[in-house]
């Protein structure tokens, strides 16, 4: 984020309390951050809180004749590399799906050539309306990134859709603007963590595997424009947002899943801790220690890299000799057809 300029607009919602936040958090990355915001947010937070956390003049108002503020929606929007419009309301949706310009923010956005991004905020029956999803929808046809709301509950006491998107999946939205999508239509399979293997039903063996490096290769292979899927041992980590995570616990499991998904993968990356031997038996009940056997006899885990290799060799190996007989068909083919007379 460093250097990068950000046209932060704030909408009056309950939830611009949260833009406040996502303000500092973006000073604090070394963005450049310059907020607008319409006359209903200033109702719910003051201008002067985001001038302090942003150090830049906050802009409201479209007719300002201060000199620094002459033609805003313009001079703003011409220099920003990202607009975030946080949150978003139902009203504020309308406005940019008509391309209406009566506010500072609607009319920047009409002016602006740098990408969008819209998080929406509302009442669940207000998100659910069939005109609010019409809007949206013209606004994603039009090119907006539209980051969608969260469940859970919201201001109005109601548990639903409508919750502001948190701030981890909003700034992944804001970075993957500005890196390359060269992993754009491919699928990429990660695995990440420990595996567990079971003793008894209280014990297990495993190892201090984290799962840091695979859920952060997740992470930047979605940001960079691949859908991911996260095959993931036991970890205390976050879902990294847009990725699919399977959770499994043994080496068999993580095993079968891989085999199961590879199938559509373009990319595997073997980033977990599998472990190498599990238990050669699992007791049925907690092994007691009056009268334990000390010994522990351990059998080798199926090796899941080689036998992936192995599996894709094989294809490679059908692919070539389908592509053969088809080249020797379309040879005979021609071979036979009549000369044309001249």
């Amino acid at each position: 984020m460093q250097g990068r300029k950000i046209l932060f607009g704030v909408t009056g919602s309950i939830a611009a309390f949260k833009a406040a936040g996502w303000v500092s958090s973006l000073v604090k990355e070394e963005a450049q951050v310059t907020v607008m915001m319409t006359e209903s947010a200033t109702r719910f937070v003051t201008p002067l809180t985001f001038g302090a956390l942003s150090g830049n003049q906050v802009h409201t108002d479209m007719f300002s004749t201060g000199a620094e503020e002459m033609m805003a929606h313009i001079t703003l929007s011409g220099d920003a590399d990202a607009i975030l419009i946080a949150p978003a309301t139902a009203h504020t949706l309308a406005r940019l799906a008509h391309g209406m310009a009566d506010n500072l923010l609607a009319a920047a956005v009409l002016a602006a050539a740098a990408p969008v991004v819209v998080c929406p905020a509302m009442n669940a029956k207000m998100l659910a309306h069939p005109t609010t999803q019409k809007n949206l929808s013209t606004l994603k046809k039009l090119g907006y990134i539209i980051v969608e709301p969260e469940c859970g509950p919201l201001a109005c006491g109601e548990v639903g859709s409508g919750r502001l998107a948190e701030w981890d999946t909003v700034r992944e939205a804001l970075l993957g603007l500005f890196v390359e999508q060269d992993l754009a239509g491919q699928h990429v399979l990660i695995t990440a963590g420990p595996t567990r293997e079971a003793l008894d039903p209280a014990r297990y063996l495993s190892n201090r595997s984290s799962g840091k490096m695979g859920y952060a290769l997740a992470r930047t292979a979605r940001r960079r424009g691949a859908e991911v899927t996260l095959i993931s041992g036991p970890t205390n980590l976050p879902t990294p947002p847009g990725v699919i995570v399977v959770s499994v616990q043994t080496a068999a499991e993580m095993a079968e899943v891989v085999k199961e998904h590879a199938r559509y993968a373009s990319i595997i990356v073997k980033a977990a801790a599998v472990a190498d031997f599990k238990p050669k038996k699992i007791a049925s009940l907690k092994i007691k220690k009056a009268g334990a056997d000390l010994r522990l006899e351990l059998e080798p885990n199926q090796d899941i890299l080689a036998t992936l290799a192995e599996r894709r060799g094989r294809i490679r190996c059908w692919l070539g000799l389908l592509q053969k007989a088809i080249t020797m068909r379309l040879k005979d083919d021609v071979s036979c057809r009549p000369k044309r007379l001249t």
